[in-house]
């Protein structure tokens, strides 16, 4: 039932009889209507819709104040019409399975074939684009600035379609040789070793030292000479590397005379090795002094020299052990190479409690230099020199540089302790990275803790027989944690105790603990391997993770550097 607005006047006044028939009750319930605001109630007859047009919709609006509530009866309705109910749509055709062959697709439109011309011409750019990048990984190719690529005839094709960026050569493998770059690629870690965080603290060290040694001001006159001989587009670490490896192969050339530091190795061999570490020495030196005169300063630059210097320490130790032929005392071979790379470790522990590199008066200079004479008293003396007795103390003279030793272990010592129980530069008394100053001693304790173990459970006497492997591997071990000490302190952050370098010295321990029911040896030489591989691995890792953050190159200065300082 439709009720529509219409005004009094349009019905007329009804009477009193018409307004009692509407409100009598028609056979059931009264239904909705009669009498409204002095209006009449009228109702359209069942079974017929009629609908009030526009224009008498329009005309017999409700006025506010008068008018009533009417339905028209007799003026210009229309009847409503019904929309159709709609037919029912057919189901989609079955797309799977198909009972027949899909029909070939009508040739698309000009646009799509523009859209997939352009796809097809970026993947053979992506791909003539890898190309190159292994050809010149590889090292096949020279350098863009080089005579021979310039004269390429597609070279300058080439530089106008992927641009110089993509051309330049990775950081780690920039003018080296193919096998340097394969190398580099076999022993990266497969996930960075540094986090975002990490990366974004190092870039913020500061490098801080204090203190100088006895014989640091004689030697700087030297130094400052043999650095201004030194062409400045070589790169700082460039020099560290070769004077590192300069130093390994010499001390390797004493193991190959001297496997137990018994034997006595040919004259030159001493003498090479003197040689090799007073290089070493001078190259270390003016590393640093390169970076400033470069303009090349960078937080790798301080990690490569004290990760080169972890490396060196065992080789120098070793190859002293095997120069005053300390193979005969094992005990006292075994205490001093510890105990070098002790100290080399607690160094480095006091700065990641401090903030601040220490140096004390009789520090690495003096010890390097004390070196080269053991190697050349070696030269001279000989075996009798070395086996001859002290008149007042009454030991060997071999002995006397083990109870330098001693002495020199317990003078840094307790200067090393001394500013680390005092307390550190974090919160609390802690370290650097908010941590226990106590904490990295568990890493270089259970190295040392293994290392004695093994040497003293041994059924065949594993490091009498081979000392220099037995101390090789250990060493490599404790290179690596003392690696991962310095990147705690560039970045902040804190070390943590399972590590893959205690993989080697568990091996040696498991082997032991079931009775080596592997020969020994074998599993020394398997610790060996394994532990050089891990060490190169990180290091790897980190430097060219690092190079790659800080946009330079690991063995090269960039270009725009070397010309600002031309």
């Amino acid at each position: 039932m439709r009720w529509y607005m219409v005004p009094k006047e349009a019905v007329g006044a009804p009477s009193l009889q018409a307004i009692k028939a509407s409100m009598r009750p028609r056979g059931g319930p009264q239904r909705r209507g009669g009498l409204r605001k002095e209006g009449m109630a009228v109702s359209a007859p069942q079974g017929q819709q009629r609908e009030v047009s526009g224009e008498t919709r329009g005309l017999y609006k409700r006025q506010k104040g008068k008018g009533s509530w009417h339905r028209p009866t007799e003026l210009n309705v229309q009847p409503r019409t019904r929309r159709p109910p709609p037919l029912p749509q057919p189901l989609p055709p079955r797309v799977w399975p198909r009972p027949h062959p899909v029909p070939p697709a009508p040739f698309p439109s000009p646009h799509l074939v523009s859209g997939c011309r352009k796809n097809v011409v970026k993947q053979r750019r992506a791909r003539r684009l890898r190309i190159l990048m292994i050809l010149r990984n590889s090292c096949y190719l020279p350098n863009k600035n080089s005579d021979a690529t310039q004269s390429m005839s597609g070279h300058r094709n080439l530089k106008r379609r992927y641009g110089e960026s993509h051309l330049e050569s990775p950081a780690g493998c920039a003018h080296g040789p193919a096998a340097a770059c394969v190398l580099s690629k076999l022993v990266q870690l497969p996930t960075p070793p540094l986090s975002k965080h990490q990366l974004k603290r190092l870039e913020e060290h500061k490098y801080q030292s204090a203190g100088r040694s006895l014989l640091e001001p004689l030697m700087q006159g030297y130094w400052e000479w043999l650095v201004g001989r030194v062409p400045a587009w070589i790169a700082p670490n460039l020099i560290t590397i070769i004077g590192l490896l300069i130093n390994i192969f010499t001390t390797l050339l004493l193991v190959y005379y001297c496997p137990t530091a018994t034997e006595q190795a040919p004259p030159w061999a001493y003498i090479a090795c003197a040689c090799g570490l007073f290089i070493y020495q001078s190259l270390d030196a003016i590393d640093g002094k390169q970076a400033r005169r470069t303009n090349s300063s960078t937080p790798l630059g301080e990690l490569f020299d004290h990760g080169c210097d972890s490396l060196s320490t065992v080789f120098v130790v070793l190859g002293t052990c095997i120069a005053v032929q300390l193979g005969t005392n094992p005990d006292w071979m075994f205490f001093c190479c510890f105990a070098g790379t002790f100290m080399f470790y607690c160094a480095h522990w006091q700065t990641y409690v401090s903030g601040t590199l220490r140096f004390g008066i009789i520090d690495v200079t003096e010890v390097q230099i004390f070196i080269i004479i053991m190697h050349l008293l070696a030269v001279i003396g000989g075996p009798p020199f070395w086996q001859s007795l002290i008149p007042i103390l009454n030991i060997q003279v071999k002995i006397f540089p083990a109870l330098c030793t001693v002495a020199g272990t317990i003078f840094s010592c307790t200067n090393y302790f001394g500013v680390i129980f005092t307390g550190g530069v974090g919160k609390n008394g802690s370290t650097i990275a908010g941590t226990s100053v106590l904490s990295p001693f568990l890493h270089i304790g259970s190295v040392i803790a293994l290392a004695a173990m093994i040497y003293k459970k041994s059924a065949v006497q594993l490091f009498e027989k081979h000392p220099c492997l037995y101390i090789l591997t250990f060493g490599f071990v404790s290179a690596k944690i003392t690696n991962k000490l310095v990147v705690a302190h560039m970045t902040k952050s804190e070390m943590h105790l399972h590590d893959t370098a205690f993989i080697g010295p568990a091996l040696l321990f498991l082997d032991q603990y079931f009775n080596s029911f592997i020969d020994e040896y074998i599993v020394l030489w398997i610790a060996l391997i394994f532990s050089l591989f891990d060490l190169l691995r990180y290091c790897v890792s980190v430097c060219n993770q690092i190079a790659a953050h800080l946009h330079i190159h690991v063995f090269r200065i960039k270009s725009s550097t070397h010309s600002n300082h031309h």
